[in-house]
């Protein structure tokens, strides 16, 4: 299989490595959500999300997935959560592991996945770009994990 490197730049670092703890929330670089301006053109490119780990054996039914997501607005604050959000590109984890649709078991979380996105939907460009961990379920830890936008 061949090396997939993508480039990396401190100016496109979305999310720091650090685990995230059962809260949701933007990810944060040295200790604030980072927000990415696009300039509010056309822009494609990847996600790249570094896992450490997925600290959490799920099992109960109320035990379910985290998602981290890559998300788009045309407000910088990300304001109007409702009417101006979007998510662009989007990986779920749970029960040790990816989430896979009606899988029993998931495979291991740990790794590089790489999501591909453009800021683009729907006839709308959104300018603003964060990435942001949605919990569900019951959580007691975590996932350790950074990401990046990066082109190959």
């Amino acid at each position: 299989m061949e090396n997939r490197s993508y480039i990396w730049d401190s100016l496109l670092e979305m999310a720091a490595t650090s685990v995230v703890v059962a809260a949701s929330g933007a990810a944060t670089v040295d200790g604030t959500a980072k927000v990415y301006d696009t300039g509010g053109g056309f822009t494609e490119g990847y996600l790249v999300v570094d896992v450490a780990a997925t600290t959490e054996a799920l099992s109960a039914a109320d035990e379910q997935c985290a998602r981290i997501c890559l998300q788009g607005s045309s407000s910088a604050t990300f304001a109007n959560t409702v009417e101006d959000l979007i998510n662009l590109a989007q990986i779920e984890f749970g029960m040790n592991g990816n989430y896979s649709s009606n899988a029993v078991t998931w495979d291991a979380g740990a790794g590089r996945y790489l999501l591909p996105f453009c800021n683009w939907a729907d006839d709308t460009i959104y300018r603003y770009l964060r990435v942001y961990h949605h919990f569900a379920g019951t959580w007691a830890t975590g996932i350790s994990y950074s990401a990046f936008l990066s082109k190959r």
